[in-house]
C-alpha cells in the first residue's frame, strides 16, 4: 500500500528504466486508467522480480498507459495469475483488443502459477521481436477469451484453451521465441493463425516441454519458412519435430517451400520417432541447412527422409550422438535405381555411439565428400566405416544386391582421405591402413588422428601405420588396452612422425602401465609437444622416465589414474620452461606434484611461465613437493586447492609467487578446519 501512496504522489519524469526487486506488496500502482503514463511518462523498460505477493501487474484499464513500453520482464513472482486482468470481477464488458505497438522484448520466467497473459480478443504487439516464456508450468494459453462463471466452472476453458498460441495472437515482427520449462503445453501453435504472425521468426528454442506431442502443426508449415535456428531439446514426450502429412495433399500444386532453416539441435527426446514424419517429396525443401546435431533420441531409427538428403547442398556439419539411428538416411520406395548423394559443402562427419547404425543409406547409392576434412566415428561397430583396400574402383559387384547393400561401407578410403585433415580409426581400420597399399601421399593431410576402440587385451599399438601420417599434430589414443604406446626401437619415418607431434591426449586407457618404453628418448623425439593429457589411465604409474625433458610443453592436464603417485620427477620440472598451464584431479594415490628421484643437484626450480596451477580431488596429497626446495612462480596468477583433505603445506622450501591474484582452497568436509590447517600454505602464497 505504501508504494500506490508512492506512485500517487511523486513524478518520475525522465525515468526510462525501472527495475522493483523483492518488493511486498499486492499492488504495484492504483487501478486507475492513465495512472501509469501520468508518473512514469517516458518510461520505456519495467523489470518486476521476486515480489511474491503480486498475483497481476496491470489491469485492463491501465494498457493505454503501456503504449510506449518496450521492454517488459517479470521474473520469479510466485503468486502472479495473470499479468493483465480486467477491471472488476463482475463485469461484463470484454476487452477488444489490446495494443503494445513499441514493445519489443517480453520475459516471462518463474511464474508457477501464471495461466494466461491476459483475457481479451486479440493482443497485439507489432514491433515484438523477442519473447522468453520459461518456466511457467501453468501457462497453457498466452491469451484467453472472456468466459462466464458457468463456463469456467464447466470446465469450458481447459477445452478451448490447449494451444499456447492462435488466432489472437498477432506477433507480426517476432524473430526470436524461447519456450522453456512448459510441463503441461500440449501444442504451441493452434492451427488457426492471426494474418502474418510468426511470418517472421527465426530462432525457436524449446526445452522441458514434456507434453508436447510435435513442435510445428502440420496446415500452417509454410509459415515458418524463414526460421533460421531450431533447438528442440528435453521433451520427454514428443515424436515428431516436423508434421508433413497434411502436406501430401498438395502435391497437385507446384509450388515449393524453401526454408531457411540453418542450424538444427535435437536432443534429449527419448520417444521422437522422425524429424521427418513423411517425406516431403519436394514440396518443402531444406537446402539451407547448414549444421545438424542429433544427441540422446534412442527411438530414433533415421534421420533424414530420401528427397531431404538428396537436397542438402549447403549442410557443412552432421553429428550423431548416443541415438537409435539404424540408418542416416531412410529407404525411398523406389523400384532398385542407384542413388547418389552430393555433399558439396560438408565438412565434418561425426557419429558417436549409434550401436544400431548399420548404413548411411539401405538402398544401392553412391556418396561424394568433396570437401570433407573430419571423419569421427566412435563406437558404432554394426556399420563398416571405410571401404578394404582399393574396393571402391574394382568396378560392379557380382554377389546379390541384398548383400551388396549390408555391406556397402559409408566411405571409400581413397576417395575421401586425400582431403581430410581430421580422422578416427578403429582397430579394424587401422588393421587396414597397415596393411594396405597406398600412395605415399594419400594420409598427407591429415593434422589429427584419433586411434579407439582397440578392445582385444592383446591389442598392440599399431605405430606399423604412424609414418604414412607425415603432417600429424595432434594424436588422441582412446579406449583400448594398450599396456604401451611407444616401443623402445623406432625408425628414422616413426622418430620423424612423433617429432611433430604438438598434442598428445591419452584417455580411458585402463591396462597402460608406461606411454613410452624407459630406453626411448623421450626428450628428443617429442621435443615439439606442447599439450599433453593423460586421463582415465588407471593403471599408469608414472608419466615418463626421471630424466626426461620437456621443454616445449605448455599445458599438463592429468586425470583419474588411480596408480599414479606424483606428476614429475624434479628433474623434469626444470625442464618445464614454457609451462603455463597445470591441473590434476582424481589421483586417489598421488602425495606430491614434484618428486625427487635421487636427483639433488641443486635445490632450486622455477616454472617461469606458469600462470594457473589446479588441484583437485587428490585424497593423498601432502605436499607440492615434500623436499627441501625453493620454488619460484614468477608469472603465477592462480592457485585452485580443493578436496585435498591430507594437503598441510604446499612446499617444504621457500615460495615465491610475486604476480599470485586468486587463491581458491575449499574442502567438502570440515571446510572451517581445513583452511586453518592451510595457514602456512595461504601465508606462502601470499610471499
Amino acid at each position: 500500500m505504501m508504494k500506490q501512496k508512492l506512485c500517487m504522489q511523486i513524478e518520475f519524469p525522465d525515468l526510462e528504466d525501472l527495475k522493483l526487486s523483492s518488493i511486498k506488496v499486492e499492488k504495484i500502482w492504483q487501478d486507475q486508467p492513465g495512472e501509469l503514463s501520468y508518473w512514469f511518462p517516458r518510461l520505456t523498460s519495467l523489470i518486476v522480480e521476486g515480489c511474491g505477493n503480486l498475483k497481476y501487474l496491470f489491469t485492463s484499464s491501465m494498457v493505454e498507459s503501456l503504449a510506449q513500453f518496450k521492454r517488459l520482464e517479470l521474473c520469479d513472482c510466485t503468486l502472479m495469475e495473470e499479468i493483465i486482468i480486467k477491471n472488476g470481477l463482475g463485469e461484463e464488458e470484454n476487452v477488444r483488443g489490446m495494443m503494445f505497438p513499441k514493445l519489443q522484448f517480453l520475459k516471462l520466467k518463474g511464474l508457477p502459477n501464471l495461466t494466461r497473459f491476459c483475457t481479451s480478443h486479440l493482443i497485439e504487439c507489432s514491433s515484438l521481436i523477442e519473447l522468453r516464456i520459461e518456466n511457467c508450468p501453468a501457462l497453457k494459453t498466452f491469451i484467453s477469451n472472456s468466459l462466464s462463471t458457468d463456463a469456467v466452472a464447466n470446465n469450458q476453458f481447459e477445452e478451448t484453451s490447449s494451444t499456447l498460441f492462435d488466432e489472437k495472437v498477432a506477433f507480426s515482427n517476432i524473430e526470436k521465441l524461447h519456450i522453456l520449462g512448459m510441463d503441461n503445453l500440449t501444442m504451441i501453435w493452434h492451427t488457426e493463425f492471426h494474418s502474418d504472425s510468426f511470418c517472421k521468426l527465426k530462432l525457436l528454442k524449446v526445452k522441458q516441454a514434456n507434453k508436447l506431442l510435435n513442435i510445428f502443426p502440420p496446415n500452417m508449415l509454410r509459415r515458418f519458412h524463414n526460421l533460421d535456428h531450431l533447438e528442440v531439446n528435453d521433451c520427454s514426450s514428443l515424436e515428431e519435430v516436423f508434421d508433413l502429412r497434411s502436406l501430401m495433399n498438395e502435391k497437385e500444386s507446384h509450388a515449393v517451400t524453401a526454408f531457411k532453416l540453418r542450424d538444427m539441435y535435437v536432443y534429449t527426446l527419448p520417444k521422437l520417432k522422425k524429424v521427418w514424419n513423411t517425406n516431403p517429396h519436394g514440396i518443402l525443401s531444406f537446402q539451407n541447412l547448414h549444421l545438424v546435431d542429433a544427441w540422446n533420441c534412442p527411438s530414433l531409427k533415421s534421420l533424414f527422409p530420401t528427397s531431404v538428403a538428396l537436397g542438402l547442398s549447403q549442410l557443412e556439419e552432421l553429428k550423431l550422438t548416443s541415438c537409435g539411428v539404424e540408418e542416416i538416411v531412410a529407404e525411398e520406395e523406389r523400384l532398385g535405381e542407384e542413388l547418389k548423394f552430393v555433399f558439396p559443402k560438408t565438412t565434418s562427419f561425426i557419429l558417436w555411439e549409434l550401436p544400431k547404425l548399420k548404413s548411411f543409406y539401405p538402398g544401392r547409392h553412391t556418396s561424394e565428400w568433396p570437401v570433407l576434412k573430419k571423419i569421427d566415428v566412435y563406437l558404432c561397430h554394426e556399420v563398416l566405416v571405410f571401404d578394404s583396400e582399393l574396393q571402391s574402383t574394382q568396378g560392379a559387384c557380382t554377389q546379390d544386391q541384398l548383400e551388396i547393400q549390408v555391406q556397402q561401407p559409408l566411405f571409400s578410403f581413397e576417395k575421401i582421405i586425400p582431403n581430410l585433415e581430421e580422422l578416427s580409426l578403429n582397430s579394424k581400420d587401422a588393421a587396414k591402413v597397415c596393411q594396405g597399399q597406398f600412395p605415399a601421399d594419400l594420409f598427407h593431410k591429415i593434422r589429427v588422428l584419433e586411434l579407439q576402440c582397440f578392445h582385444d587385451k592383446s591389442a598392440e599399438f599399431p605405430f606399423g601405420m604412424m609414418h604414412r601420417f607425415q603432417n600429424m599434430e595432434k594424436l588422441v589414443v582412446t579406449n583400448g588396452y594398450f599396456k604401451e604406446l611407444f616401443p623402445c626401437r623406432l625408425v628414422d619415418e616413426e622418430e620423424h612422425t612423433l617429432a611433430r607431434i604438438l598434442y598428445l591426449k591419452l584417455y580411458s586407457l585402463p591396462d597402460l602401465e608406461k606411454i613410452w618404453n624407459q630406453d626411448l628418448r623421450v626428450d628428443q623425439l617429442l621435443q615439439n609437444l606442447e599439450t599433453l593429457e593423460v586421463w582415465s589411465c588407471g593403471s599408469l604409474i608414472n608419466l615418463a622416465s626421471s630424466a626426461s625433458s620437456f621443454g616445449n610443453l605448455t599445458a599438463l592436464h592429468v586425470g583419474d589414474c588411480k596408480a599414479l603417485k606424483y606428476l614429475v620427477t624434479t628433474s623434469t620440472a626444470r625442464s618445464l620452461v614454457q609451462l603455463s598451464a597445470m591441473s590434476i584431479n582424481e589421483c586417489q594415490m598421488v602425495t606430491e606434484i614434484v618428486a625427487s628421484k635421487g636427483d639433488e643437484a641443486g635445490n632450486e626450480i622455477i616454472f617461469r611461465k606458469l600462470k594457473s596451477l589446479k588441484l583437485d580431488c587428490l585424497a593423498s596429497l601432502t605436499s607440492f613437493c615434500s623436499i627441501n626446495f625453493t620454488f619460484k612462480f614468477p608469472s603465477l596468477t592462480e592457485v585452485i586447492v580443493t578436496n585435498c583433505p591430507k594437503m598441510k603445506t604446499f612446499s617444504l622450501g621457500i615460495l615465491s609467487t610475486p604476480k599470485l591474484q586468486k587463491v581458491w582452497l575449499s574442502e567438502k568436509k570440515d571446510k572451517g578446519h581445513w583452511e586453518r590447517d592451510l595457514n602456512i600454505t595461504i601465508q606462502q602464497l601470499s610471499v
